[in-house]
């Protein structure tokens, strides 16, 4: 699953939000969301260098759970976590942001 969030400018996240997930909707995958959503609340970042202001950041961060079949070697467990990865990421995420900015403007200037 690919969760979305906000790192603050003290290196706080805030506004954690699962963005994108494989999982099948089941009372198990919702527990494991809740649990990825919490570690991720609780979670602490200093700032990159580059952001020299400490300007809060939105962003993700992709999350993989599955099984590994007894005897898979370290290669078989590294090609399944990046499989799983892939199924999550991202390339666009900074226009798929925009589009939802967007359209909370939109629906906002409408309800006006």
């Amino acid at each position: 699953m690919a969760v979305a969030f906000e790192i603050q400018s003290d290196g706080s996240v805030s506004n954690e939000r699962v963005w994108r997930t494989t999982l099948a909707t089941s009372l198990e995958s919702k527990r494991l969301e809740r649990g990825v959503l919490l570690a991720m609340h609780q979670s602490h970042f200093v700032p990159a260098p580059a952001n020299k202001n400490n300007n809060p950041v939105y962003t993700y961060k992709i999350f993989t759970y599955g099984w590994i079949p007894w005897g898979s070697d370290d290669h078989e467990i590294q090609r399944r976590g990046r499989e799983d990865e892939a199924k999550c990421e991202m390339k666009d995420f900074p226009q798929q942001v925009q589009a939802m900015i967007s359209a909370a403007a939109n629906a906002k200037g409408a309800t006006q």
